[in-house]
């Protein structure tokens, strides 16, 4: 058995010869890039849709500004404003509204004219602005809404001729004609027999307008608009003074009955006729 002696292997000094250490690999410049581009649009969306959702707001779904026959829905939930509407319709029937000129008033209902109107339709409308659609068309149309009330009125119904006679009823006391001063020819100048008077005039088309605003909204001027009708002579410019400007005479005394009522006729065209100069 033959015995092997073995010497230990001089240890390397440091420095010499010594294995480098492995440095990390960075990546590639062409794979950096688009993982930037990714970072960049990950963060555009969640920057886009942070805005949209400060736009629409958070928590449970309300109207926006918006408005139903004159009544705003502004940041009522849907079923509140239902509610609003069925109480309000439920006593529509029955409230009342006067309309007065002077010492005189007239009073009606929704029921006097059969007057019926329906705004489920439009209060579904009125949720689907800023509700419904993408979300960048919702945004603009909420944007709009901060500037801007969009208003929705109801199609009412209504019985023309119930409508047409109660306003034909306020006519019998607001209608009446301007009567004229009548003024005969005198011997030294014309003379004042009787007196004028101012005629009025129902504005029927705004009297209509009115009652339908009420029945709608609840609003309107309940004084009635009446036009002051004034006489062609007044008893005013009679009591001024009036000057004779021209004369006419003829002889009658052998006229048939037939000329004096063309005489008549002729002259009637402008009794009282009121001339300026």
């Amino acid at each position: 058995m033959q015995n092997r002696a073995y010497s230990p292997r001089p240890a390397r000094a440091p420095g010499r010869n010594a294995s480098p250490p492995r440095r990390r690999r960075r990546p590639p410049q062409r794979t950096r890039l688009p993982l930037m581009i990714v970072l960049l649009i990950v963060a555009g969306v969640l920057i886009y849709f942070l805005r949209a959702a400060f736009i629409i707001g958070l928590g449970t779904p309300k109207y926006y500004n918006v408005s139903v026959n004159g009544v705003s829905l502004k940041g009522y939930t849907r079923q509140e404003a239902q509610a609003v509407f069925d109480n309000l319709l439920s006593n529509w029937n029955s409230r009342s509204y006067t309309l007065t000129y002077g010492d005189h008033s007239w009073t009606f209902t929704a029921a006097d004219f059969d007057a019926s109107l329906s705004v489920d339709d439009l209060l579904d409308n009125a949720w689907n602005l800023g509700h419904v659609g993408s979300l960048s068309s919702r945004c603009r149309v909420i944007q709009d809404m901060k500037k801007n009330e969009y208003a929705f009125t109801s199609q009412m119904q209504i019985n023309e001729e119930k409508v047409d006679a109660f306003i034909a009823g306020i006519q019998a006391v607001t209608d009446k004609e301007a009567v004229d001063a009548q003024v005969v020819v005198d011997v030294d100048a014309p003379k004042l027999i009787t007196q004028s008077s101012d005629g009025s005039q129902l504005d029927v088309k705004k009297t209509r307008e009115t009652i339908e605003s009420l029945l709608l909204t609840g609003e309107g001027d309940t004084a009635l608009t009446v036009e002051i009708l004034t006489p062609a002579v007044s008893s005013d410019e009679v009591s001024g003074g009036l000057n004779l400007l021209a004369s006419y005479s003829t002889d009658m005394s052998s006229s048939s009955s037939r000329r004096y009522e063309n005489v008549r006729l002729a002259l009637s065209n402008f009794d009282g006729m009121a001339v300026y100069n």
